[in-house]
C-alpha cells in the first residue's frame, strides 16, 4: 500500500498538485481546510471555503482512497459549538462553514492507521493517552495499540467526545496538563511519543518534514505546505 500524507490545508491549494504526482496513493489530509492566513499567505476566507469544497468533492469522488482527518480548526466548526474554537475561527463564515462540515459529517475522521503508522492531526502522547485511560480501556484498546484508530474514532463516536479531544495543554494556552491528539504540541511529542508507533501529524509548523523519535517509535511532522509543496510518501 502507497500513502501521501498531506499536511494542514488552511486554504491552500498545492494539494492539488501532490495528487496529481501520486496516481495510486491514498491520500491522507492531516486536516485544518479553512481558517487561512491572509496576512502571510494571501489566501482570503472565501477562497478556502471553495478550496474545502473541492477537497470534499475529492474524497466522494475517490470515497476508499481519501481520508478526511479533523484538526483543532475542524472541529470547532464540525462540534459547534461543543470544542474550543481557535483565535482564528471565522466570525463571518462561521455558519457557512460548520454547515459545511455538518452536512459531510460522515466523511471526516479523527485517526487512521495501517500496521504501525498511525495519523492524526496533532499526535498522540503517552500523557494524553494515559489521563483518559479508564476511557480507552473501556473500549477495548489493545496492549500493542494495533488498534487504537478503531478506538479513537469509536471514542469520537461516544458520550466521552468533547472531555477526551477537547484538552488543550498550558503550551498552547489551555487549562489542561496535556494536549489531545488535535492539540498536541511539538513540545509534549518529542519526549512523550508512544513505543511501537510510528506516527505522522500536521498541526506543528515545520520548514520541512522533521522526524523525532528512533528507527521504531517516532512522530514525524508534515506540516511544511505553507514554505514547499511537499507530502510524505509512505509505501507499507
Amino acid at each position: 500500500m502507497k500513502i501521501l500524507a498531506i499536511g494542514d490545508i488552511h486554504g491552500r491549494t498545492n494539494w492539488k498538485e501532490l495528487v496529481e504526482q501520486n496516481e495510486g496513493f491514498h491520500f491522507v489530509f492531516t486536516g485544518d481546510y479553512c481558517d487561512p492566513y491572509y496576512d502571510i499567505e494571501g489566501v482570503d476566507e472565501e477562497s478556502a471555503i471553495e478550496n474545502f469544497l473541492e477537497i470534499i468533492e475529492f474524497k466522494r469522488n475517490h470515497i476508499d482512497d481519501v481520508t478526511l482527518l479533523i484538526g483543532n480548526h475542524d472541529s470547532q466548526y464540525l462540534y459547534y459549538p461543543k470544542f474550543s474554537m481557535c483565535s482564528a475561527i471565522s466570525q463571518k463564515h462561521r455558519k457557512r462553514i460548520s454547515e459545511i462540515f455538518q452536512t459531510n459529517d460522515k466523511l471526516f475522521q479523527f485517526s487512521y492507521q495501517v500496521n504501525e503508522y498511525l495519523f492524526t492531526h496533532a499526535g498522540v502522547t503517552n500523557d494524553w493517552l494515559n489521563y483518559h485511560r479508564d476511557i480507552f480501556d473501556e473500549f477495548g484498546l489493545k496492549s500493542d495499540y494495533s488498534n487504537i484508530s478503531v478506538v479513537i474514532n469509536e471514542i469520537a463516536k461516544s458520550k466521552y467526545l468533547t472531555k477526551v479531544f477537547d484538552n488543550i495543554s498550558y503550551l498552547r494556552w489551555g487549562p489542561d496538563a496535556y494536549g489531545s491528539l488535535i492539540w498536541a504540541d511539538a513540545r509534549e511529542l518529542h519526549d512523550d511519543y508512544i513505543m511501537g508507533l510510528k506516527q505522522v501529524v500536521g498541526h506543528n509548523k515545520v520548514r520541512d518534514i522533521i522526524k523525532a523519535g528512533d528507527f521504531e517509535s517516532y512522530i514525524t511532522f508534515i506540516d511544511c505546505l505553507f514554505e514547499q509543496t511537499k507530502g510524505l510518501k509512505i509505501e507499507i
